[in-house]
């Protein structure tokens, strides 16, 4: 079964502001692993959504970010606690070999 695909943006926008993303239809998120620098990113929420319910926090996804596709694992999504809607997701980046 091949992983799903998301596609992500590299982000500038970092701290408070990142509400501003999050009523555009945007989520903000970081990408982290062993050996590699974070980077602060950013995905759309449906698309997101979409992923999310098929492939859960257990599952490889192909993450896109401007044409550079890492293997990922949604690895921490945190939740707005009224409405549910995610506010910010961790990928961990997985090593392969």
């Amino acid at each position: 079964m091949a992983p799903a695909n998301l596609k992500a943006q590299k982000r500038t926008i970092i701290g408070k502001k990142t509400k501003s993303l999050r009523k555009q239809g945007s989520i903000p998120g970081v990408v982290y692993g062993h050996g590699i620098k974070s980077m602060p990113i950013t995905i759309n929420d449906k698309e997101f959504g979409k992923v999310y319910a098929k492939a859960g926090v257990s599952s490889l996804i192909l993450l896109d970010i401007d044409g550079e596709q890492k293997n990922v694992l949604i690895h921490h999504p945190q939740v707005h606690p009224v409405t549910d809607k995610p506010i910010h997701v961790d990928f961990y980046q997985v090593s392969l070999t």
